[in-house]
């Protein structure tokens, strides 16, 4: 057995050696004697559940091992004793729905792994449990439509990317009567073109002209009547005149 200590003589871990390889469980201790964390080894690699602890002798994490690799499902916990998330794993890789939790036990999120990747559609939640944001992700970028979500379950926004850049017309909508709000055409990440908002009635709101990112040209505000309310014209994302 292989002692080491703190300077004030406590024992600060504990491992079993057979002919020079880790055997049972090796200890670690915190310095007021706490155990802090219990990893079982067999020939050299872990073999069993491994576990941690907080000071308060709360579980902290768990997690499985056969032959060296995690197996199964990992849990990690808040020092309280909820559980903060559970991932699944295949090969010693992420693999299938990691979800993380928060401290009222309510889901926070929820990231899909495919052999240590982020695959497919994570999801985010409100601190009730709604949902939202889905975010599409393809060899580790966003790549896809994006929704969000009021916490009412209506659509806020959705928009598209490629390879992690927003392209295409980005669109948000009204929470009651989910009609379109507004409309901005992305190129290659930044806004470029024509920036519309509309009243919830359908009507034009406003329009603004985008360059690779900044205002240039004409930004015009109308009444709901349809008149004209204001306009101010941008060079290089410059005011110059108005009207």
């Amino acid at each position: 057995m292989v002692y080491n200590y703190y300077r004030d003589g406590r024992i600060k871990s504990e491992l079993l050696f057979k002919r020079g390889k880790k055997q049972g469980t090796e200890k670690d201790y915190y310095e007021n004697g706490m155990l802090q964390s219990e990893i079982p080894f067999v020939d050299d690699e872990k073999e069993g559940w491994a576990l941690s602890y907080f000071q308060n002798g709360n579980l902290a994490r768990k997690t499985h091992y056969v032959r060296g690799q995690i197996v199964g499902v990992a849990h990690n916990y808040f020092e309280n004793g909820q559980l903060e998330s559970e991932t699944t794993y295949e090969n010693n890789q992420k693999h299938g729905i990691t979800r993380w939790y928060g401290e009222n036990g309510k889901i926070k999120s929820e990231i899909p792994f495919v052999s240590g990747r982020i695959l497919g559609m994570t999801k985010t939640y409100y601190e009730s449990g709604k949902l939202h944001m889905e975010i599409p992700y393809e060899d580790l970028t966003i790549n896809g439509l994006m929704y969000s979500y009021y916490e009412s379950g209506a659509k806020q926004a959705e928009i598209f990317y490629v390879k992690g850049k927003a392209e295409g017309v980005a669109k948000e909508f009204y929470e009651k009567s989910g009609k379109l709000q507004s409309e901005t055409p992305f190129v290659n990440n930044v806004p470029h073109g024509l920036v519309k908002h509309y009243y919830e009635t359908g009507k034009l709101k406003s329009e603004t002209t985008f360059v690779q990112g900044v205002p240039n040209g004409w930004s015009i505000e109308y009444f709901e009547s349809g008149d004209i309310k204001s306009q101010i014209r941008y060079e290089n994302g410059k005011e110059v005149e108005t009207r």
